[in-house]
Order: C-alpha cells, then structure tokens, then sequence
C-alpha cells in the first residue's frame, strides 16, 4: 500500500509518501525521522502527521498476475481522508452492532468508521472501485513538560494537559471463511445482474476452497451477494443487502447477528446467511456444512 501525505493548505503536487507492506505500521515519530532527510513541503507534509493537521491517501499496489486481466490495470488514488476523520457508515455496516472488547475502551478513547475507495482503470477507462474499510480509534494520553522532573509532577495537582492519539486502520470490507466440505464460488456485486463464474468482469469475486479464508474489497453501502456450490454447479438467488436493512429496521436497537434464508437447486438444498461484524468492524463471513442432502448453512 502506498501512502500519500501533505498538509491542508498544501498544493496537491507537495508530498511526501511512505510504502507500506501487508501488517505494516507507520507512526508519527517514524515520519519525523524520515523527515530529516526531506526539506520544503515534503517535510512539512510528514511532520503534520504529529500535528493532526494532514491529509491522507493512498492506493494499493496490485501485482501482476494477481487479477485476470489481458490489459495492465492502474490505480487512482483514493480521496482525502482529513487527519483520520470518520463520516458515519450506511447500510448494513451501520445496522449491525459492533463487537468490541469493552475492556480495551474507556470513556477517553473513541472508536469511528469511514470507508475510503480507490479506482481501478484499465487504459484509461474505470472498470470497478475498490472500497476500504477506515477505522479510526482516538484517545486522550497525558503530556509531560521536558522542563519538569518527576518529582515535581507527583507533588503537583494541577490538571494534566492531554493531547489526543489517533490510529488509523485501512482494512477490507467483506471477510469470507468456507467451512464447508466443497468449494463454492463467492460473488458480490452493487446490482442482481448475471455473472460468469471465473470472468474478470467483475474483482469482487473468488472460488474459495475448503478451510480457506478470502478477502473483498465490496461496496459497503450496497451488497447483492451470491454462492454457488461448484461441485453441484447451484447457485442461491442473489440477495440484496437492501432487504437486510428492512429486516434490521423492525429491531428496535442494534443486533449482533443477522440470519438470511437461501435456497439453492429449486429447494434441493436451503442455506442461512448469518451477518456481524468482526472485532475490527469488517462485515465477517463464514460458511458452514451441516447436511449435504438438506441444510447448506452459511455464518456471515
């Protein structure tokens, strides 16, 4: 993933970027290091990340042979997100509860979600969006003067000046775990229309083997989503997450699971759906065998 920061008041062409592999972190006082050796508006852009005062994008790097393509894809960068601010989530992210672990949380830290996407081009024309998950998790930590000992401040009373700390997480939309005994072909899509399993008209799909784990890159706001049995060549009518939220909206607060009904075959074979949120706030998938004959069950 490459990283792209500058300052507010910047030109856009005044930058500093950072790449980042899989897991990787950067924080404020890696960007001030790297900043000594930078100068003019490149090093302002970095050392704004220790004033909260940057904008924030960036766009990931797709190796090659990693989508099925015949021609060479690009990237658009992704829009600004300003110091890590969060623009509430719609759609079903927003009606299903997020798990968290309470103990982790006090009242001075503040978790929010935003979603972020970048362009996928293919010479020059858009052929979909890749669409992030932001979360932004704030909270207040206790500065010391230089000029003070420890001493000094263990006798004195007077209020701790506190300066807020906020980390940024850029992760996928939509996670899928196949329990089954069979592989299925997963496919999600802003529209019901038809599809080809293993076509490259479309990046948010994947034929997902037995124990195996795939990430998605889905628009959050809206979701049709699809499962076909490969080994059957059955697959369930596309659900709209649309109908979700309906189901969502006769609750009277925020639930931590939601349970959809599937079919598959014309009634050969029935599967239920069951949507939550993970401990990061991605949209957790997980598909689980109970009778091949009869009850296809999915966890989401």
């Amino acid at each position: 993933m490459e990283l792209r920061f500058r300052r507010a008041q910047q030109k856009e062409d005044e930058f500093a970027s950072v790449m980042l592999n899989a897991g990787d972190t950067i924080d404020d006082s890696m960007a001030m290091f790297d900043a000594l050796n930078l100068s003019g508006g490149r090093k302002k852009a970095l050392m704004s990340l220790g004033l909260g005062n940057f904008l924030l994008s960036f766009r990931p790097e797709i190796p090659d042979g990693l989508m099925t393509s015949k021609n060479s894809l690009s990237v658009e960068w992704s829009d600004d997100l300003k110091g890590g601010k969060a623009v509430r989530l719609s759609g079903i992210f927003d009606r299903l509860s997020y798990r968290v672990r309470n103990a982790l949380f006090t009242e001075s830290v503040k978790c929010s979600f935003s979603t972020a996407q970048c362009t996928l081009k293919s010479e020059g024309a858009r052929i979909s969006d890749m669409h992030f998950l932001v979360q932004s998790i704030g909270r207040n930590v206790p500065v010391v003067q230089p000029n003070r000992s420890t001493d000094v401040l263990e006798n004195n009373k007077s209020p701790v000046a506190f300066q807020e700390q906020k980390d940024i997480y850029l992760l996928p939309t939509v996670r899928v775990s196949n329990l089954l005994h069979t592989e299925v072909h997963v496919f999600l899509s802003e529209s019901d229309r038809c599809y080809t399993v293993g076509s490259d008209n479309d990046r948010n799909q994947s034929t997902i083997s037995c124990g195996s784990m795939v990430e998605f890159y889905a628009n959050p706001s809206i979701i049709y989503f699809t499962v076909t049995l490969t080994a059957y060549n059955s697959s369930c009518r596309p659900v709209n997450s649309s109908d979700w939220i309906k189901k969502l909206q006769k609750q009277k607060s925020d639930v931590p699971c939601l349970d959809i009904d599937l079919d598959f075959g014309g009634g050969k074979y029935f599967a239920s759906l069951r949507l939550s949120r993970g401990n990061r706030g991605t949209l957790e998938v997980v598909m689980q065998w109970l009778s091949v004959s009869t009850i296809f069950v999915m966890y989401i």
